[in-house]
């Protein structure tokens, strides 16, 4: 998982962006496995904090729409190298705090670096599995979620980690492609639309909720989830 985040399947490099873990090399950024691609290649990890992938996802707008506040926690699912963890901790500040969760101990490695040599604290790494993440239920006002439901095997099962984490009035955080021709992102057959979002996060016990989130891209969209029930 990446975050950056887990991976689907290897996107052709005609749909490969540097908003989508890779650039328009000719080359997969993903290490394959059956049909899907469950690793990105740590070895291409600095194109996931590139400077094209800055520009075409402006990270603080966002998190910010993602309802995320001063003295939070969150907990930044697929991490990666910290695309999202950084900015994260810098809007939570010295009395939150972040935990970074991957599957790939290499990009946690890099998102510690790029931690330290920006001076951030507050972050913490969290070497994980994609539907099982090593920390205590409700333990995060925040489950960000950034362009990773559309690659995982088990994306039900994947929200439902999602919403063990969450405090009592926490949400999760959806961001992820629109499932649109023209638009950058893997596949159409691998991307998860809105309306199919919705229809996931019913079976997780999970609705759409009614804060809206005031940012708008034609390429990606933010959709925030709370639970449906009280735990």
């Amino acid at each position: 998982m990446t975050a950056d985040h887990p991976t689907h399947a290897a996107h052709d490099a005609a749909h490969q962006t540097p908003g989508d873990h890779g650039a328009q090399t000719g080359q997969s950024d993903h290490i394959t496995h059956g049909h899907r691609t469950h690793h990105f290649d740590p070895a291409r990890a600095e194109r996931l904090v590139s400077e094209d992938r800055q520009q075409m996802l402006p990270a603080e707008q966002i998190l910010t729409a993602a309802g995320l506040a001063p003295g939070q926690v969150m907990v930044d699912l697929g991490a990666g190298p910290g695309f999202f963890t950084l900015p994260a901790a810098r809007i939570v500040g010295p009395k939150g705090r972040v935990y970074a969760a991957d599957i790939q101990p290499q990009l946690l490695e890099m998102c510690r670096q790029r931690a330290a040599e920006a001076g951030i604290t507050g972050i913490e790494t969290v070497h994980s599995e994609e539907s099982h993440v090593p920390l205590p239920d409700a333990v995060a006002d925040r489950v960000f979620i950034a362009f990773v439901l559309h690659e995982s095997d088990d994306p039900v099962a994947f929200l439902r980690e999602a919403r063990r984490l969450l405090r009592p009035g926490g949400e999760v955080a959806i961001v992820d492609w629109h499932k649109t021709e023209g638009t950058p992102g893997p596949p159409l057959e691998h991307r998860v639309s809105e309306d199919e979002l919705a229809a996931l996060a019913a079976q997780a016990d999970l609705c759409v909720a009614p804060t809206p989130t005031h940012h708008r891209s034609e390429n990606y969209y933010v959709v925030r989830l709370a639970p449906a029930t009280t735990p």
